[in-house]
């Protein structure tokens, strides 16, 4: 109706174009499902995917800055002698609101109440029309925003829906308020991180697309920040053409959770049979994310941004497979796949996956991290998660520790180089408190549980059951559609 109105207008020739951020580029691409013939461009920016999927919940659980979030668009404010730690800890999640504002918050518990991807979450989801859109789009991102997700299934989405028009998306090494600071959380990644051509670039969009202008600013068709090598390359698809999947397995003596030196990650698969890295998560004491909610003055997206894990990762419940020392540059572009089998003795947890840089003084850097509800394994679509059925129908494990289960866990990506001498890692725990509320491990309906189980958990990794990681490695090639990229200035 909103098109329609403004197509109508005698200031409207009849083009129309939307730009805007977060909620409004979500705004934008739910738009397109209407096909609706005026509308030729839009440029969404940091825009989450699905609601269910991308906003209050990621990988089939409930992310804890959605708590934040929704008192912040309700306008509510938490009482006095409350500390958000008390509140993420309290249980029962659905009384989560009474107990922090004081109040009965009825969007709380219809949020609580829909933890499948039922038909309350569908109405709002944009990637359930097959019909092609027809529309131009110029996505913007950030590696380190929370709803890099949302857009890189934005962007596949647009590959098979565009109706064969021009899309283009820059990938900068950002958090959610993107292209305004060179450095998070102490990591500096240089003075070509901040792009002085965007609003020149978007204008160009405008430009080409509603006034049908002929300014080449369809190409390049992606731009994206390698962190690690700290500059700007360009390609002709994402992920990038020359980016080929390689797998590295887990290897260990079964001691990988007690032991940095034991869990090993080798391009090499195993060839018989190894002891599985077997461990105990408690809920009640889970492996925390970098940042305490209690320390952030506002909402804020923080979640995903780099930290050095190396303390963390100390922990019997966060198991690490390392690499050897890279005897060269190794550069990943793309999306990271973990392939985890693994056994445990309750009826439902969390398998939380990371990739991180380990420098040669032992910083171990985050780069990128998902996870994946037991419970939601059998997903149809298991890279992107929103094409098919995904997150509807549940399947709780067994409890039996002989019965090993596969998990395919998306991390949707990154670009990054592995210099000389550094080396891979992957992490593995069965939660991240600070980014989402660790299962209990009882298999029930997680907004009323109030009491937990411990679980023991297995990571398997033999001929049999081959654990191991999928990195998207750029091949040398001097023909391969991709280079370094000249950023322009308005001043140029």
């Amino acid at each position: 109706d909103a098109l329609d109105w403004i197509s109508k207008q005698p200031w409207c020739d009849g083009n129309i174009g939307m730009q805007g951020s977060s909620y409004l580029g979500f705004t934008q691409m739910a738009c397109t499902m209407a096909r609706h013939p005026a509308l030729k461009c839009i440029i969404p920016e940091v825009c989450m995917g699905t609601v269910f999927s991308d906003a209050l919940y990621i990988g089939g659980g409930f992310t804890q800055g959605a708590v934040s979030y929704i008192f912040e668009m309700l306008d509510k404010k938490i009482l006095p002698n409350r500390t958000w730690s008390e509140i993420l800890r309290h249980r029962p999640l659905i009384e989560i609101d009474s107990f922090a504002a004081g109040e009965d918050l009825p969007q709380w518990n219809t949020q609580m109440d829909h933890w499948r991807s039922d038909d309350y979450w569908k109405q709002q989801d944009f990637f359930l029309t097959t019909k092609p859109r027809n529309v131009a789009a110029l996505q913007i991102g950030g590696w380190f925003d929370d709803c890099f997700p949302g857009m890189r299934r934005s962007w596949e989405l647009l590959q098979r829906q565009g109706g064969g028009q021009p899309q283009r998306m820059i990938i900068g090494p950002w958090r959610h308020n993107y292209n305004d600071n060179r450095k998070l959380n102490g990591f500096d990644f240089g003075i070509s991180s901040l792009r002085t051509d965007i609003f020149l670039i978007k204008q160009m969009w405008f430009d080409r697309f509603l006034k049908g202008m002929d300014n080449g600013v369809d190409q390049p068709v992606v731009e994206y920040f390698v962190l690690g090598a700290n500059e700007w390359r360009s390609a002709a698809a994402w992920p990038p053409k020359n980016a080929e999947p390689r797998k590295w397995y887990f290897h260990s003596s079964g001691r990988a959770h007690k032991l940095e030196t034991d869990g090993r990650l080798s391009p090499l698969p195993p060839s018989g049979s190894e002891t599985a890295d077997e461990y105990i998560y408690d809920p009640e004491d889970p492996a925390p994310n970098w940042m305490s909610w209690d320390r952030l003055e506002y909402f804020e997206d923080v979640q995903q941004f780099p930290y050095d894990f190396k303390d963390i990762e100390t922990r019997n419940d966060v198991v690490i497979y390392t690499s050897a020392p890279l005897k060269e540059d190794l550069t990943v572009a793309g999306d990271v796949m973990a392939v985890l089998y693994t056994s445990c003795d309750v009826k439902d947890t969390d398998w939380w996956v990371y990739l991180s840089d380990v420098h040669p003084d032992g910083s171990s850097v985050r780069l990128t991290t998902y996870m994946l509800r037991a419970r939601f394994r059998n997903l149809e679509d298991k890279v992107h998660h929103v094409f098919g059925s995904n997150f509807e129908k549940e399947e709780l494990l067994s409890g039996d520790m002989t019965d090993v289960v596969r998990y395919d866990i998306s991390m949707l990506g990154t670009a990054a180089v592995f210099k000389k001498g550094h080396r891979l890692r992957i992490g593995v725990t069965n939660a991240c408190e600070g980014y989402g509320f660790p299962n209990s491990n009882t298999g029930k309906n997680e907004a009323y549980v109030t009491k937990t189980v411990k679980g023991t958990m297995a990571i398997h990794h033999s001929k049999k059951y081959p654990s191991h990681v999928i990195l998207p490695v750029l091949k040398k090639s001097e023909d391969n559609g991709d280079g370094a990229l000249e950023c322009w200035s308005v001043d140029r």
